[in-house]
Parts: structure tokens; C-alpha cells; sequence
């Protein structure tokens, strides 16, 4: 009996019970189909996109000399190996990138937006954000991404080409350098990764959580150019299939392979806000959603009577909930009017006396229609309407019924 209560127990476990918890959301989040959708959207404006990146390197002259770098960087972790004629043809269109016209540029930029927007969609999917940036944002957001990218990627190659080219750190100590040259691009990734994590969701993301996606992302995908860079050199059988054309699918399959790293990584960011309390093992979202409105509305009340403002963040210590459930609750009360997003964060828009708790518990969990004629459901409302009654009261007098059995104790005293 012991054994099989131990057995239960490893299973019920924090980690574990996590892990299926992430396995739900990415089936959820239908990640094959979105996956697949961008690795087709990819396929469009992935070249132009590399070509605005060779265009803003080239641009300033620091970075003149680690072209042919940049451009082996991007091929070599576009296809790990074996792929000579997607290879020649990319290399050959980037090449020629200095002879676009104004308008080509403005074409090639509008194709690499489009693959951006369409990241940026998808996100707000994962993240669950209904509502979209203001438009000076995402330019702003989209703009930051075309030039200081590029610049961050090139300042990135030049350290690794003085370290490796200008000295003999690689002869001396030929090992050492192999580790710091793939921890230096897990890095880099990372820190792009992060920057993605943490900015492209219309959510608040926390820097922490955005930085362990970003680290667990960063690893994934040089496993997966390693593994999958492997099975193109050792097993070819689908040279005999496809012959001349075999790199075509091979490409395709590395960039879907691609997208599911990167989107899994997002997932497990968006997830990381509910580890805190264990709140992935929440049951009951519908009692347990009205609970947490009224403990939001509290804090915001003692908030209002402080004469300050909060931010997301400041609600998790009242409530069980991932950025992205809290993030939607937040956008639903401010739609009725009854909080608002300022300069400085959340607070009250409507007076306590004001806010109804069965108006609440209507909007969150159980709406009754007086137009309803099924006869059913009309009974079962004649059934509810008790309940709703007694919940007929406002926020103001809620908080003082609740705080009347402390002040009893203090006044018999």
C-alpha cells in the first residue's frame, strides 16, 4: 500500500502536475496548426525580412566586416546542413540587397511587417489578449524590432569575430572556445527571445518569466539544429524520394520544426504566472472567478481610500491567477465601466455604493434573462432569484458587513 501511495504522490507533485498542465495549454493553444500557418507565412516573407536585417548591418560601418558572417549565421541556423540550393539562392538575393530602389526597400519592409503582425497575432492567441496595441505602439514596437535587432545581432557578431579571429583563444584552447561560441549564441537568443517574450504580448509579462522562456527556448532550439542538423547528414532516404528537390521539404520541415520550439516557449512563459499558489491545479472557474472580482475590487477600494493607483502585478496577492486570466478580468470590469486603466494604473471609476455584487455575479457567472420563455429555464430563474436577492447589495455595504465582525471584539473591549 505504501508504494502505490508514493507512486500517487510523485504524480500529484508541483512539476509534474505543471508539466500536464502545459501539455493543456499547448493543445489548447493548437500549436501543429498555428505552426504550420507561419511556417507558410514564413516562406513569404522570410527573405525579406533577412534582407531589412542585411540592409540596417550594412548600414553602419562598424559592422562592414562580419557580413559574410551574418550571412552564414543566418543559413546555418535556417538549415543546420544539406541545404545547398536554398543556401546559394538566399545568399545570392541578399547579396543583391544593395541594389534595391526606395520602393523595393519599402516592399521588402512591408513584407517583413506583415511576418510580424502575424507573430504579434499570435501571441496575443497565446497570452489570450483580446484587445489590440494602439496602433503608435505597434509601429513603434515593430520599428524597434527592424533596426535595434539587426544591431544587436551585429554587435553580437562582432565580439565573437575579434574573439575568434583576432586572437588565438580558438588554437589555444580549442575546447573552451567551442562551449563559449554555443553559449554565446544561446545568449544571443536569449536575449532576443526575452525582448519578444516581454514586449510583443499585449500582457503584462513579467522580466523573470520572460527570461526563463527565453533561456529554455534559447537551449530547445540549438538542440533542435543539432538533433535535427544530425538526422540531414545520417539518415537521407528522402534524397530517394524527392531527389533534386529534397531540400524543399526538408526546409519546411525545419521551419515548422522552428515555430513549434519558439511557440512552445511562449506557452511556458504565458504558463509561468501560474506556478505561483499552484493556481494551474484551480478547480470551479466560474465560483472561483467571482470570488476573485470581488477580492480585485476590494483591493482597488483600499487602493482608492490610499489615494493610489495599482498595477497588474499588485493583484497577486489577493488572487489565484495567471497574468493572462487576471489581465482579461481586468479588461471585462474596465468594459462595464466600473474600473478604468489610467497613467498610473488601475483604480475605481465607479463609487462602492455604486458597484452591485448581484450585477457582478450576473456579468461573471450566471446571467438571468426576463425575455427567457422556456419554461425550464424560467424555473430554474424563479429558483435563482432568492440568491441574486440577497446578493442585492452594494460593494461599500458588502466591505462593511465584512469588517464588522473584527470591530465587535475592539468595542466590547
Amino acid at each position: 500500500m505504501q508504494p502505490k501511495i508514493k507512486h500517487l504522490s510523485i504524480w500529484q507533485s508541483k512539476p509534474v502536475a505543471f508539466f500536464f498542465f502545459l501539455l493543456r495549454r499547448i493543445g489548447d493553444a493548437q500549436l501543429n496548426q498555428v505552426a504550420a500557418s507561419l511556417t507558410f507565412t514564413t516562406l513569404l516573407a522570410l527573405v525579406p525580412f533577412i534582407t531589412i536585417t542585411f540592409i540596417v548591418i550594412s548600414a553602419f560601418p562598424v559592422f562592414a566586416d562580419i557580413s559574410t558572417q551574418f550571412q552564414n549565421m543566418i543559413t546555418s541556423t535556417l538549415m543546420p546542413s544539406s541545404s545547398e540550393v536554398i543556401s546559394t539562392y538566399m545568399n545570392d538575393f541578399i547579396g543583391k540587397a544593395g541594389n534595391l530602389t526606395a520602393i523595393g526597400i519599402i516592399a521588402l519592409g512591408i513584407s517583413a511587417v506583415l511576418l510580424i503582425n502575424t507573430v504579434e497575432r499570435t501571441f496575443n492567441q497565446i497570452w489570450q489578449a483580446k484587445q489590440e496595441r494602439p496602433l503608435v505602439w505597434r509601429v513603434l514596437i515593430y520599428w524597434t524590432i527592424l533596426t535595434l535587432g539587426p544591431l544587436l545581432i551585429g554587435g553580437g557578431l562582432s565580439v565573437w569575430s575579434w574573439l575568434f579571429r583576432f586572437t588565438d583563444f580558438p588554437m589555444l584552447y580549442p575546447s573552451l572556445a567551442a562551449i563559449i561560441r554555443v553559449s554565446g549564441s544561446i545568449f544571443l537568443s536569449t536575449l532576443i527571445l526575452w525582448a519578444i517574450f516581454r514586449f510583443v504580448p499585449y500582457r503584462y509579462v513579467p522580466g523573470r518569466h520572460a527570461l526563463i522562456g527565453a533561456l529554455f527556448t534559447a537551449v530547445a532550439l540549438e538542440i533542435t539544429r543539432r538533433g535535427f542538423g544530425f538526422y540531414v547528414a545520417n539518415f537521407n532516404s528522402y534524397q530517394i524520394i524527392y531527389g533534386a528537390f529534397a531540400a524543399i521539404p526538408v526546409f519546411l520541415l525545419w521551419i515548422l520544426c522552428l515555430w513549434y520550439v519558439l511557440l512552445s516557449g511562449a506557452v511556458l512563459t504565458a504558463s509561468l504566472s501560474y506556478w505561483r499558489g499552484e493556481t494551474f491545479r484551480r478547480r470551479g472557474r466560474k465560483r472561483g472567478r467571482f470570488d476573485d472580482v470581488i477580492k480585485v475590487l476590494i483591493k482597488l477600494y483600499e487602493a482608492q481610500q490610499a489615494g493610489i493607483a495599482l498595477k497588474t502585478q499588485d493583484f497577486r496577492d489577493e488572487v489565484a491567477m495567471g497574468y493572462d486570466e487576471l489581465g482579461d478580468l481586468l479588461v471585462r470590469l474596465g468594459k462595464m465601466d466600473i474600473i478604468q486603466d489610467g497613467a498610473d494604473g488601475w483604480v475605481l471609476k465607479v463609487a462602492p455604493e455604486n458597484i452591485i455584487l448581484a450585477d457582478i455575479f450576473q456579468s461573471f457567472v450566471y446571467c438571468i434573462s426576463e425575455d427567457d420563455h422556456d419554461l425550464w429555464l424560467q424555473s430554474l430563474h424563479d429558483l435563482m432569484a432568492p440568491g441574486l436577492n440577497t446578493l442585492n447589495l452594494s460593494l461599500a455595504e458588502f466591505i462593511q458587513q465584512a469588517e464588522a465582525p473584527k470591530a465587535q471584539p475592539a468595542q466590547t473591549t
